[in-house]
């Protein structure tokens, strides 16, 4: 009896390491899991900040480009129009 006994307590020992081993390793994936998440969102917020002021310029110097053509582009266009409704007006 005495030999069934040592093996159960024996048995029982090796499942409360395991279960220990098994939580702390548990606890630390978590943990490294944890920093790889705030790591990749601090990255993509970088990333998304550096995009929108990238944009922002990209928008600047568009803007910046057509405000002094707005008169000569609005003059095209009347001129294009009015040349295209005579063509079409004129009967063959």
């Amino acid at each position: 009896m005495g030999y069934s006994k040592d093996i159960m307590e024996e048995l029982h020992s090796l499942r409360r390491e395991a279960g220990h081993v098994l939580k702390t390793s548990a606890d630390e994936w978590q943990t490294i899991s944890r920093e790889k998440v705030t790591s990749l969102a601090a990255d993509i917020k970088t990333f998304l900040t550096d995009f929108r002021d990238a944009l922002a310029l990209d928008e600047a110097e568009i803007e910046h480009a057509f405000a002094g053509r707005m008169a000569d582009s609005m003059v095209i266009a009347l001129t294009i129009g009015i040349v295209v409704g005579y063509l079409l007006r004129r009967k063959p």
